[in-house]
């Protein structure tokens, strides 16, 4: 059984205004078209194609789940790998057009659930990038470009079709220092220097913005409000936040060091940082956050109305 629908009129998100004349003019920036629908014309070359690979695809399908299932990991953990794999083969994910990778969080039997590859939750899939490294580094080129605006400031849901989207919203704390981290590692897993250095000036501004926007005081610590996975702002140093800081720090001055680039203030960063976290964020037993509301640059949370808004900063 062979299904090809190669026009739909799904989209999402909201374009920027200076390109939007752009996707007036290209159909195929305007609604979703499936990659699919790019690779083969009719529902007949899908159809030809499955019978002439068929072969072919069984062969590496039964290759990959011996190797899997013949693991020696607890049956646990192949269990909970194996349900969560299946999501790569479900709505949940799309390809449009030209190949690049889109996901919502999640989806029912007829909608998605939250849409536009959203950072702060697809930080945390680890099959993709060993799997099919080629897409995820597709999510980092999204999230650097047409997600990122010229200050940095990150946007963690992507427009689909993927088009330069809107900055009215906060950048989420933990998606877009997660996705410097997954830089590093796709870097690591592609070897391919060129790919690297094309994107480091703009993982760059990324960490900068959020270094100006969290840790204006460059203590190496995110304690100005910043908005997460929870949907909420926390207030003051967190070791949730501040083990992605540092994380995100110490992959820039890696990538840095390779490319002959300056580090020295992100080192700075990376030891206040580290000290602050195992000092003050520790306390003895697991990581705390150290709530704090005053000498801030943003106004008192009791005031400040931040869903929605860019959070009031003092005058």
């Amino acid at each position: 059984m062979c299904w090809y629908v190669p026009q739909t009129k799904l989209q999402f998100g909201e374009v920027d205004a200076e390109f939007k004349k752009k996707v007036e003019q290209d159909p195929l920036l305007q609604y979703h078209k499936p990659w699919y629908s790019s690779r083969f014309s009719n529902i007949n070359e899908v159809a030809d194609f499955w019978r002439s690979s068929y072969a072919e695809l069984y062969k590496k399908t039964q290759l990959f789940t011996k190797a899997f299932y013949n693991s020696t990991l607890p049956a646990e953990v192949t269990d909970a790998v194996a349900a969560n794999l299946t999501i790569l083969k479900s709505p949940t994910v799309l390809r449009q057009y030209d190949g690049r990778f889109w996901t919502w969080e999640g989806c029912g039997d007829n909608w998605g659930s939250c849409h536009g590859s959203c950072t702060h939750v697809w930080n945390y899939a680890q099959a993709v990038p060993h799997l099919f490294p080629a897409l995820e580094r597709s999510l980092r080129e999204t999230e650097f470009n047409e997600n990122q605006n010229a200050e940095g400031h990150q946007v963690f849901r992507a427009n689909l079709p993927i088009s330069p989207t809107t900055h009215n919203f906060h950048s989420a704390v933990d998606g877009q220092l997660g996705g410097i981290m997954k830089v590093y590692r796709d870097w690591r897993i592609s070897g391919d220097d060129q790919w690297i250095r094309n994107l480091y000036p703009k993982v760059k501004k990324s960490l900068d913005y959020c270094i100006n926007t969290w840790d204006p005081q460059r203590r190496g610590v995110i304690e100005e409000p910043h908005h997460n996975t929870y949907d909420i702002e926390f207030w003051g140093p967190t070791g949730f936040a501040t083990t992605f800081y540092l994380g995100a720090l110490n992959a820039i001055i890696t990538i840095g060091k390779y490319l002959k680039e300056e580090v020295d203030s992100y080192e700075n960063l990376l030891k206040a940082g580290k000290s602050y976290l195992e000092t003050k964020l520790f306390n003895g037993e697991y990581f705390i956050q150290d709530i704090q509301y005053e000498h801030l640059k943003a106004a008192n949370p009791a005031t400040a109305q931040s869903f929605g808004e860019n959070i009031p900063r003092k005058p």
